[in-house]
């Protein structure tokens, strides 16, 4: 990327700019020799002239062309971007809000694309998912992550125009390089489940270039744009107000219906469906308001130039960033153009709105990061649209620097992207091996059971739905019994276990004068009395494991309490229960198809006695069998 910006600021040197074509209108000139301004204009304040006009009737902000070379610079950096985020999503499943879209929204309707979720207006990603579901089916996740992808870079794009247009190539390249590759924000960028908060933020900047073109035709884009930003997710309302107060400070009051009409169409979707979805909002004092929305802008700095996302160097980034930002608003003669003071009308609402939702939370969403950079640098490409940077010394440092900075921001959130996702990933393995193992007991489970013991509320009725719907996406139970992760296995455990059932029930009757199949002592003195009995080891301890594909024994506590332990994959991982002194409990499962064999771990600080069940219970000795 270093020498593909080094290449893209010399191209830009020999054509002698820095900035925009010259040939581009310039609504607030501030420095001598901007593309725009009168010959007689003057460094300092913007001069009367420049001020956008009532009724502001002047052509339209065109972008400009890359030219080949920009051309494949921004492909190869955006085939770049794709295939790093394609592979930080590697092996990940649907997550919590994923599986209530596929549990009770994946079928078309009023409620299931209406109803509010998180107190989002989410329309569109619901819509697109529902399409996926019987186009592609579940079995692959790789299809939604790659519609997410589309979004986003889609985003990317439209930021790289935006900024172009404004400051030129070299910075609108290297910055969009950080936004393509914005691994803090992993939860949009990787994960289906905020296909909406993508789709927001591209429809919002496209909305922006189409408005720049003040035509008919691109006001009605601009219009459905903001529409399908309000419909994918609730951060597009204060854009929406941003284009407002744009429109109203340049007195065009024909065009207020781009950003008007949208506006009322959420508010009679707030007004009807929001309270019956789902809702995260959280009243919350004024100064946790106030404190939650600086971490979040402190997060957003920090992260977006690869310093951290808390602590006090990204406290001083923050600081750093918004003095600069000041002292460069003093210097350009305190432009207020109608699309600079727009744009940080809608940066303050939509922190302030994130900020009132969540303020009472112990940590800031990494998501909300990405609308507020977005926000953040259309910000920035305003404050200094067609500033020139006079020598060419002064180019080259501050071309320099811009590349540094972004080279170590992009290093530093790929890292982040991949430890975002190498957690997400293992869950992911978890909830596989436990479907995998409900695919087998499906049969011996309760509709309403769930099996995800790390997971959503996710049913064993529903999954049964969406397997004969759309395919299942469980792990063998081989490939479960192989896997090397002993926490996964464990989890494994906890669902098969759970769902077929097994306890220590009492007993009272008379067990077989025989030990049981699969006997091992592990700690203890064993005594062969017709049952086994294990005596306490000098450690006081007496511990014995039953293993075998079906298991049926009455075990008899002595002399002190017992702890049962049961499971396959893991061994003994789950916790059946525990029989007090004196008391004897029964432990009965049968043979799982296709899987290797239970243990049954018994251990006590006094005298176990384990004996085979009555003959009689052969008979009823129940089966766990794959559907």
């Amino acid at each position: 990327m270093l020498t593909v910006a080094l290449a893209m600021n010399m191209l830009e040197e020999m054509g002698g700019r820095v900035g925009r074509r010259a040939e581009l209108p310039r609504e607030n000139p501030t420095f001598r020799g901007v593309a725009g301004a009168t010959p007689d204009a003057k460094p300092g304040p913007m001069t009367p002239s420049s001020r956008s006009s009532p009724g502001d009737q002047r052509p339209g902000r065109r972008v400009p062309s890359s030219g080949l070379t920009g051309t494949v610079a921004l492909g190869a950096l955006f085939a770049l971007a794709a295939a790093i985020i394609l592979h930080a999503g590697r092996g990940l499943l649907f997550l919590a809000d994923e599986w209530e879209w596929i549990q009770f929204r994946s079928d078309p309707g009023f409620s299931s694309l209406l109803d509010g979720h998180n107190d989002h207006w989410m329309t569109v990603p619901i819509a697109i998912h529902q399409v996926l579901y019987r186009v592609v089916g579940l079995e692959a996740h790789f299809p939604y992550r790659f519609v997410v992808l589309v979004a986003h870079l889609a985003g990317a794009f439209l930021l790289f125009l935006y900024m172009r247009a404004r400051i030129g190539r070299l910075v609108a390249f290297t910055v969009t390089g950080v936004f393509a590759l914005y691994g803090y924000a992993a939860r949009v960028i990787v994960y289906p489940a905020s296909l909406g908060w993508a789709i927001a933020v591209a429809a919002v900047i496209g909305a922006l270039l189409l408005l720049d073109r003040r035509e008919r035709t691109a006001d009605v884009g601009a219009f459905l744009l903001l529409l399908t930003a309000g419909a994918s997710c609730s951060i597009a309302v204060p854009f929406m107000i941003g284009v407002a107060v744009e429109l109203l400070l340049r007195r065009d009051r024909a065009r207020l219906w781009v950003p008007s009409i949208p506006l009322v169409v959420y508010a009679v979707w707030w007004a009807t469906f929001r309270t019956t979805g789902s809702s995260t909002i959280k009243t919350s004092g004024l100064f946790d308001t106030a404190r939650f929305a600086e971490r979040v802008a402190t997060e957003t700095v920090g992260t977006l130039l690869g310093i951290g996302s808390r602590g006090t160097t990204a406290e001083l980034a923050l600081g750093v960033v918004v003095a600069g930002l000041l002292v460069v608003w003093l210097v350009r003669g305190r432009p207020r153009s109608p699309r600079l003071v727009g744009i940080s009308v809608a940066s303050v609402l939509l922190v302030g709105a994130l900020a009132v939702g969540r303020a009472g939370a112990n940590d800031v969403p990494t998501w909300y990061a990405y609308p507020i950079a977005a926000s953040l640098l259309l910000l920035v490409a305003e404050l200094f649209d067609g500033a020139h940077v006079a020598t060419l010394v002064a180019r080259v440092t501050v071309s320099a620097v811009v590349i540094v900075v972004a080279l170590w921001s992009v290093w530093w959130n790929v890292g982040e992207l991949e430890s975002a996702t190498d957690t997400e990933r293992f869950v992911a393995s978890i909830h596989r091996a436990q479907l995998g193992v409900l695919e087998v007991i499906d049969r011996d489970v309760p509709r309403d059971f769930r099996p995800l013991f790390y997971g959503p509320a996710l049913t064993a009725g529903r999954y049964r739905e969406i397997v004969a719907r759309y395919g299942g996406f469980g792990w063998p139970v081989r490939r479960v019994l192989e896997h090397p992760n002993a926490r996964l296995r464990e989890a494994a455990d906890h669902t098969l276990v759970r769902g077929v059932g097994v306890s220590a029930q009492p007993f009272t009757g008379v067990a077989a004068a025989s030990a049981p199949v699969g006997m091992e002592v592990l700690d203890g003195e064993p005594v062969d009395a017709g049952c086994l009995v294990v005596l306490a080891s000098p450690r006081g301890r007496a511990v014995a494991d039953v293993v075998a594909r079906s298991i049926d024994v009455v075990i008899g506590a002595e002399l002190g309490a017992a702890t049962l332990r049961f499971g396959m994959f893991a061994g003994p991982s789950v916790k059946i229960g525990a029989i007090e002194s004196g008391d004897r409990a029964r432990v009965r499962v049968g043979p799982l198809e296709g899987a290797g064999r239970w243990t049954l771990r018994v251990w006590s600080r006094g005298t176990v006695r384990l004996c085979a069940a009555p003959p009689a219970s052969e008979e009823s000795l129940p089966e766990t069998q794959s559907p």
